[in-house]
């Protein structure tokens, strides 16, 4: 049977004690320099955002679009959209946390604006009128509203809504 000098198992656990603490650091380094990147391309990737919206609002060519737009910034925001038109322009822009926008719509053209800024706002959009234009652009500002619009006609089509404060909800209907 070999033996070892009771100092080699010493050398070998603070042998590998250095090692774990050397790449322990290394990662460390390499997380912080990961989190600065993140965080100028995520300024970057927002810029750039903002400069294709500008870019696409001053087009004046009148060609059949389907675009949707979604802009998010915190965590678990959520869009859910099924949008049956000829020509679809929605842009939906969500800063703040647990915010969520369900759009169900058959239209002619639809064209919506859905801004959430703070958290557990909640947008509920469901129109069937496929021979109809519909649009709807709503501004969410606090936290924890509710909004709900169900159908369309001529009075509630072109409206604005503009919710302020906390814990605000707002129920439309519209029937023919």
């Amino acid at each position: 049977m070999y033996f070892r000098h009771p100092g080699y198992f010493y050398l070998k656990i603070h042998l590998m004690r250095s090692i774990g603490f050397s790449i322990f650091l290394l990662l460390l380094c390499f997380n912080f320099q990961l989190i600065a990147q993140d965080n100028l391309t995520h300024n970057r990737i927002q810029n750039q955002v903002v400069v294709n919206l500008l870019a696409s609002v001053q087009k004046e060519n009148k060609q059949v679009n389907n675009e949707v737009f979604i802009n998010q910034i915190g965590d678990r925001n959520q869009v859910y959209t099924s949008v049956r038109a000829q020509e679809n322009k929605s842009v939906y822009i969500q800063n703040g946390n647990f915010n969520n926008i369900y759009s169900n719509v058959s239209a002619k053209t639809f064209a919506s604006s859905i801004v959430q800024n703070g958290d557990r706002h909640k947008a509920f959009n469901f129109v069937n009128s496929p021979g109809e234009e519909i649009s709807l652009e709503l501004n969410q500002q606090g936290n924890n509203h509710h909004f709900e619009q169900f159908g369309s006609n001529s009075i509630g089509n072109n409206l604005k809504f503009q919710m302020n404060g906390d814990s605000r909800s707002l129920i439309v209907r519209n029937f023919k």
